[in-house]
């Protein structure tokens, strides 16, 4: 099921060319547009879809396991709650598709005849090209469907994000309906806009500050959203996923045992950015001089995830430590 999300945006969402409302579903085979400003939806279970102004979707698929929506011209960004093991929320392009569990991502149709590109700010995201190639895009890159992931800047991503922050909204002008929200209430502090001091109230609101932060290149003040997210909400999902930027963001600092440890919680629980943490293990028992653990970590990771992008400077340093 998808339904408006009337905390989401200051934008007009419109299904079929009439005005939807807070709480209306919105069935497959719609055809939804954003006017007059970005504009959001939520897909169940836990998933954020907002519109760029002059965007246009259509809902393909709405089933129990799989979530589509096609997307035909524009930007849309999405931003998942860890999905249900089996499940899966894709955005399809006359390009290819971007399909991702558990993430932060974003998915540009250009009017004319520009390739469509993804960009991907937390998690990874398979882009499948209408080739057929498929390419795993890692947290902070972009890629041109068939084309080769790049880095993606801090100013597209900090671009991307404030889809869920309209100007209107982030001066305090928001919405009094209840949408009946399909996110969990954590959520709400997050989607008001409200100043950063106002959302880190919620376990959610934390997370997004800090990605925030991060886009903006303040690793500090990311840190330390991280830590109070670790101190007032430990047992959430919320704190559960912060754990891998957290332990990149002491690794680049140097804290390196630290990191270790952070990557380590996260995979001692689990989760879907699982290949992540354990990329972050191998470097931070690199840098700890383990080299016995090191190379054990590397060849597990390997076999675990034969096809990852980030095997190939893997294979190089498997290489120098004199793996087969």
């Amino acid at each position: 099921m998808a339904e408006p999300d009337a905390a989401g945006g200051a934008g007009r969402l419109e299904v079929d060319g009439k005005l939807a409302l807070a709480g209306e579903t919105i069935g497959v085979g719609a055809l939804v547009q954003a006017r007059r400003g970005a504009a959001c939806l939520t897909v169940e279970p836990g998933v954020r879809a907002c519109l760029a102004e002059g965007s246009q979707l259509r809902v393909v698929e709405l089933s129990a396991s799989r979530r589509r929506l096609s997307l035909v011209v524009g930007r849309l960004l999405a931003a998942l709650d860890p999905q249900p093991v089996g499940t899966s929320f894709g955005v399809l392009t006359r390009d290819g598709a971007a399909v991702a569990v558990g993430t932060a991502f974003s998915v540009e149709v250009p009017a004319g005849r520009g390739a469509s590109v993804t960009r991907v700010m937390h998690g990874t995201v398979l882009v499948r090209g209408a080739a057929g190639h498929e390419t795993r895009v890692s947290a902070h890159h972009m890629i041109a469907m068939d084309g080769e992931q790049q880095a993606l800047p801090q100013e597209d991503e900090a671009r991307e994000l404030s889809l869920f922050a309209p100007p209107e909204q982030a001066r305090g002008q928001t919405s009094g309906q209840n949408a009946g929200s399909l996110l969990s209430r954590a959520d709400a502090p997050a989607r008001g806009r409200a100043p950063l001091s106002d959302r880190s109230r919620g376990a959610v609101g934390l997370l997004l500050a800090a990605r925030e932060a991060r886009a903006r290149g303040d690793a500090g003040a990311a840190a330390t959203a991280y830590r109070a997210l670790f101190a007032q909400h430990a047992g959430s999902q919320e704190a559960h996923a912060a754990r891998l930027p957290y332990g990149e963001i002491l690794l680049a600092d140097g804290a390196h045992r630290a990191s270790l440890v952070s990557f380590d919680t996260y995979l001692e629980r689990g989760g879907p950015l699982a290949e992540e943490a354990s990329f972050g293990r191998v470097r931070a028992l690199r840098a700890l001089g383990a080299e016995a653990k090191e190379r054990a970590a590397l060849v597990d990771f390997l076999e675990k995830y034969p096809r990852s992008p980030l095997c190939d400077s893997l294979r190089l340093r498997a290489r120098a430590l004199g793996v087969p």
